[in-house]
């Protein structure tokens, strides 16, 4: 295993991310097989801005786990000596629900607030339950800015298919639609 997180990439975060750290990882193919554990954060122009980076062997909660925890500790080991601190319970991680990362996030970081990716949420949905009708609803349900417009587009899915929205609610609600976010920042 191998884990690399430069100091200014450290401290770039702290001073110039918005405090929310995105976590994926991706299969490295190749005579070097391997899994590529990523941390990034958005800058102010709204570009990608890379935190920490690791590669492992397989993906589980032991791998995510020890990434994690090297991460929480090089953000705090910097934030300590920054005015302008992002104490880890002040930051707003964001994943696809990948194989033992909520684990490894209860584990390592249970007060943080968690996030998941829209993008997979649908992708994983419209497997199940294909229709330009269920991308119409399923979007304007993650960004309604009110739990009114919110519940508006849930009872819409409700009537086109009830097992649609079962699958939906069985995601909770404030890692994915916009009006159940916390606004800490």
């Amino acid at each position: 295993m191998m884990y690399v997180c430069l100091q200014p990439c450290k401290e770039g975060f702290i001073v110039g991310c918005r405090p929310i750290l995105g976590v994926d990882g991706a299969y490295l193919r190749g005579p070097f097989p391997g899994i590529l554990l990523t941390a990034v954060g958005k800058d102010g122009n709204n570009n990608i801005f890379p935190v920490a980076w690791a590669v492992v062997e397989t993906e589980n909660a032991e791998t995510w786990k020890w990434f994690l925890e090297l991460l929480v500790q090089d953000i705090a080991t910097v934030a300590d000596s920054i005015t302008r601190v992002h104490e880890n319970e002040n930051l707003t991680y964001m994943s696809d629900r990948q194989k033992g990362l909520l684990d490894a996030f209860s584990s390592v970081v249970p007060n943080v607030d968690i996030r998941f990716c829209c993008r997979h949420i649908w992708s994983n949905f419209k497997t199940k339950f294909p229709g330009e009708i269920y991308r119409e609803h399923f979007w304007k349900a993650a960004r309604a800015s009110t739990k009114h417009h919110f519940q508006q587009q849930m009872e819409a899915i409700k009537l086109i298919n009830i097992d649609a929205h079962k699958y939906l609610e069985s995601i909770p609600v404030s890692s994915w639609s916009r009006h159940a976010f916390t606004t800490m920042w």
